[in-house]
C-alpha cells in the first residue's frame, strides 16, 4: 500500500481530521491533504506523523516508498554475478525466514505485550526479527534480476498483489 492511502487510512482509523494532524505535526491543513494525495513527504514530517498516528505500519509504508531503512536495496556481494546466485540467496533467506517464524511464533504464544517477556527473551526475539527481516534484500534483488534480466513487469506484479490481497479482505476501505 503507498504511504498516501495508509497515511488517510491510519488518519481516519484515530479519528482525526486533517486540521487536527496538521496541528500535531506542525504543517498546514492543505499540506496534510497534499501528502494524502501522494506528494512527497520530507522525512522529518513522516516520522512525526507516524509518531502522533502511533503506527507502525505508516512507518514500514514510508520506509518502503522511499527506500530508506531495511528496505532499502542493498548491492549483495556476488548476488549480482548471476540469477541463479541470487535465486540460491533467496532460497537460503527464505529456510532461515521460516524457521526463525516457527521459533518466535513459539516464544510468542499466549504473550499479550512486551511486559511479559525478560530482557533475555526479548533479546532472542530481536535475533529471530533480523533474521525474518534478511530476506527483504535477497526478495528485491531477485525481483530487480527478473525485471532486468527477464523484462518481469513490476507494475503488473504489484497490481496482480493488490488484486489478490482485496480479493482476501486484507485490505480495509479507507
Amino acid at each position: 500500500m503507498s504511504f498516501s492511502n495508509e497515511l488517510l487510512m491510519q488518519r481516519k482509523k484515530n479519528g482525526m481530521s486533517q486540521t487536527e494532524l496538521a496541528r500535531r505535526i506542525g504543517v498546514t491543513q492543505s499540506t496534510v491533504s497534499d501528502y494524502e494525495s501522494g506528494r512527497d513527504v520530507p522525512s522529518d514530517n513522516a516520522f512525526r506523523m507516524t509518531r502522533v498516528l502511533e503506527s507502525d505500519r505508516l512507518l514500514a509504508a514510508y520506509c518502503f516508498e522511499y527506500k530508506t531503512s531495511f528496505f532499502n536495496v542493498p548491492v549483495l556481494n556476488k548476488v549480482d554475478d548471476h540469477k541463479i546466485v541470487g535465486m540460491s540467496v533467496l532460497i537460503e533467506e527464505a529456510a532461515e525466514l521460516i524457521s526463525n517464524i516457527e521459533k518466535l511464533r513459539k516464544m510468542v504464544l499466549n504473550k499479550r505485550d512486551r511486559r511479559e517477556f525478560t530482557e533475555q527473551e526479548w533479546q532472542m526475539i530481536m535475533k529471530h526479527e533480523e533474521q525474518i527481516v534478511d530476506v527483504l534484500p535477497a526478495i528485491q534483488m531477485h525481483l530487480i534480476e527478473m525485471s532486468e534480466v527477464f523484462g518481469l513487469d513490476l507494475r503488473e506484479l504489484e497490481h496482480r498483489l493488490v488484486l489478490k490481497m482485496n480479493l482476501k479482505g486484507y485490505y480495509k476501505k479507507v
